[in-house]
């Protein structure tokens, strides 16, 4: 065990200690790249506090020791309990993906009732509804027959190229019963554990140089302070910042875009513009942004488009990646509908 790893798990058990003597306090989790012994310069320690509180309980406060940045969760105990009781739909599934992900990596450091070790048990032979796997499948279904209906500009197919990737990553996680997100980054660490990164680096690769994406992460920033009050942006740009430190220029644009994306939302929202807006994942989402950014916050735009590097995209590479995708998209379709 490296040095650096030794002192992160020494500071996880000494919070566990500190907290594990509060009365509501029942189980006290490490997860993230410490519980999975794989740490590096700019990786932080992922606790959870588990309580025993009616009161749902998602919060989250960040903090510094000897040095090093201590993200503390507090979750209520149901949340982890409706997990397996299955008490939610399937649009859900990507909230219930939190607390799958964290049993399924964790190590418990605390365990007053000795529910949260069954509960890793679990999660670690986990398998998704029936339902949850129809969910994400119908909307790829759509998303194909939504793109055959209109044509698209270069920005809007390169858009929607990705997040047909992302929806069929999605659906393969699901068969093997592993955490789903709305995250670029998450996809992106999930393909390197369980699939080819190959695929993932054609489509989201192309991206701007180093000293273009400080720009663009400065400028974003920026806008960020004078639009946004809620945190779903800012952990997205953080994240950004703190790859560009590490010289990571790819996970810095993918968190980057994220972010955007998020910022693009409401600050158009700011602007009393109405949006159906279904969520990241979806690429008719994504095109109304672009739309609704190209006709009323024209600044984003511009800095929306270099965040994705549309200009190093030739039409014809982008007809290549597209004719790639979609044939094997059809096979999954195929698949699917012929197992109904």
């Amino acid at each position: 065990m490296n040095e650096r790893l030794q002192k992160m798990e020494n500071l996880a058990w000494k919070i566990s200690d500190e907290r594990k003597g509060e009365e509501d306090v029942i189980a006290v989790l490490l997860f993230g790249s410490v519980a999975k012994g794989n740490v590096h310069p700019e990786s932080d320690i992922d606790i959870v506090i588990v309580k025993d509180s009616e009161e749902h309980l998602m919060r989250r406060n960040e903090s510094f020791m000897g040095g090093i940045k201590i993200e503390l969760w507090e979750h209520s105990c149901s949340f982890y309990e409706r997990l397996f009781k299955r008490e939610w739909q399937p649009k859900q599934m990507f909230l219930y993906s939190l607390p799958l992900n964290i049993l399924q990596e964790c190590k418990v450091l605390y365990d007053r009732e000795s529910k949260f070790e069954k509960f890793k048990k679990n999660a670690m032979k986990w398998n998704w509804p029936q339902n949850c796997k129809e969910f994400i499948k119908d909307k790829l279904r759509r998303a194909l027959d939504n793109y055959k209906e209109r044509d698209y500009d270069k920005f809007e197919r390169l858009v929607y190229l990705r997040k047909l990737f992302l929806l069929d990553t999605c659906r393969r996680l699901l068969d093997i019963g592993k955490p789903v997100s709305i995250r670029n980054k998450d996809y992106y660490l999930k393909c390197k554990e369980h699939f080819s990164l190959r695929d993932f680096e054609m489509i989201f690769g192309k991206i701007p140089d180093i000293e273009e994406i400080e720009s663009l992460v400065e400028r974003t920033i920026d806008i960020f302070h004078s639009e946004v009050k809620n945190r779903e942006p800012w952990t997205e740009l953080k994240d950004a910042e703190n790859y560009l430190e590490s010289k990571n220029d790819f996970m810095a644009t993918i968190s980057l875009q994220n972010g955007a994306y998020y910022l693009g939302c409401e600050g158009l929202s700011n602007r009393n513009v109405e949006m159906e807006n279904e969520g990241f994942l979806y690429p008719e989402s994504e095109i109304e942004l672009i739309e609704k950014l190209r006709e009323r916050w024209t600044e984003f735009y511009d800095i929306y488009r270099k965040v994705h590097n549309v200009d190093a995209w030739h039409e014809k590479e982008i007809d290549f990646t597209f004719g790639y995708l979609l044939k094997r998209l059809e096979q999954v379709e195929f698949k699917y509908l012929s197992s109904k």
